[in-house]
């Protein structure tokens, strides 16, 4: 229950050391995504109410209830009926009947009684009236309740049965304006909450309360919030980081915790994923995910494939080039082949005479070299390859 509330004078306001002795935090973390950085509520010191009610319900039968006096001598009957059969409170006046009405039934078959017991006295003592309740439910249920009124002017007695299973009731704590109430006691409403009914209420997110028993909470400024619920003065109001979600994963602080900007948050995936990165500043903008675990290494392979074929393109480039350029120096004529096809060359506007020479005085021409007929080189082979 928040926040807890004790009988003991020696539990006070904000004594929540007290829960953190006696309870190991490993056992009583009080984390989540109102509450990022798991405080303990605050303990308050509950007090006697001013009273306590049972309002009640039932039916009998039959149903004369039609005139003032039918109805006073049937409301009697039935407290003395209470009392006679060990209703507690009544036989030791620590409650008392009061407030009762009995109504008929529009066919005239039955009459709804309604009534209230009233606890006054003993107030520390709040299981007074459910002693009372258990008891009137057992009776009406098991058919045990009857009892007899007189009322006409003849003294003509009518007795009454309560109709079984028609018996209902609620108990209700009335406590001083501004208090709540829980457990049949009271308690003012510790600072981070407020009353909201009968109940303590702790101030949303982006609120705080600073003062016991308020009925309302104060929003703070404008783009900061809290870390949580139930804050307690304006300076927690803070500008925070909201941690985001993770698909196929979880976050430490996990996701929808409060931290502020330089939070590092560590990212875990599940198995099967993967992720490129395992920490992230929260509010830093990055927002990691974690994906299949194949997804990333076909990423990772294609990226690595695209390199290798931009590789072997370059280094084929230039194997090419060479080729080309050592076929054109390899073409180029030698000194020799020069000087053969000069000599071959003959003169334009020149006329032999043939003149006869003595065969002893002719000179010899040296022979002709013959056509170097080269072998297919490697380099060649490779190349026709290209072309």
């Amino acid at each position: 229950r928040l926040p807890y509330t004790s009988r003991s004078p020696d539990i006070s306001l904000g004594s929540a050391a007290f829960l953190a002795a006696v309870y190991p935090r490993e056992l009583l973390s009080h984390q989540s995504y109102d509450n990022s950085l798991g405080t303990f509520e605050p303990c308050v010191l509950s007090v006697n109410p001013q009273n306590r009610t049972l309002d009640s319900q039932m039916m009998i039968s039959p149903g004369t209830c039609d005139t003032a006096a039918q109805k006073t001598a049937v409301l009697a009957a039935l407290e003395t009926a209470l009392e006679d059969n060990n209703v507690a409170c009544l036989a030791d006046n620590t409650c008392s009947f009061e407030d009762g009405t009995c109504v008929k039934s529009a066919d005239g078959s039955h009459a709804t009684i309604e009534y209230l017991l009233i606890q006054s006295s003993e107030l520390s003592n709040s299981s007074v009236l459910g002693a009372a309740d258990d008891r009137i439910k057992d009776l009406v249920d098991n058919n045990k309740l009857s009892f007899s009124a007189t009322y006409s002017k003849k003294r003509a007695t009518v007795t009454f049965g309560a109709v079984p299973d028609s018996y209902t009731a609620t108990e209700k704590v009335n406590c001083d304006e501004g208090q709540a109430s829980e457990d049949g006691f009271c308690y003012s409403c510790p600072a981070g909450y407020y009353v909201s009914g009968t109940a303590c209420t702790a101030c949303a997110l982006g609120t705080y309360n600073p003062t016991a028993g308020a009925t309302s909470c104060t929003t703070c400024p404008t783009d900061t919030t809290t870390y949580g619920t139930g804050s307690s003065a304006s300076s927690q109001c803070m500008d925070l980081c909201i941690v985001p979600g993770v698909t196929y994963g979880s976050t430490t602080p996990p996701t929808g915790f409060r931290v502020t900007d330089d939070t590092v948050v560590t990212l875990k995936c599940e198995d099967g994923k993967a992720t490129d990165t395992d920490t992230f500043t929260c509010g830093s903008g990055i927002d990691p995910q974690c994906n299949a675990a194949q997804e990333v290494k076909d990423e990772n392979d294609s990226t690595v494939t695209i390199v290798i074929i931009v590789a072997v393109l370059i280094v084929v480039a230039l194997i090419v080039v060479a080729i080309f350029a050592i076929r054109k120096r390899t073409q180029e004529p030698s000194e020799a082949e020069v000087r053969y096809n000069a000599a071959a060359v003959v003169p334009n506007n020149t006329y032999e005479i043939p003149i006869k020479i003595p065969s002893a005085l002719k000179r010899k021409e040296p022979p002709r070299p013959e056509p170097v007929q080269e072998e297919e080189s490697l380099i060649d082979k490779f190349t026709s390859l290209f072309t």
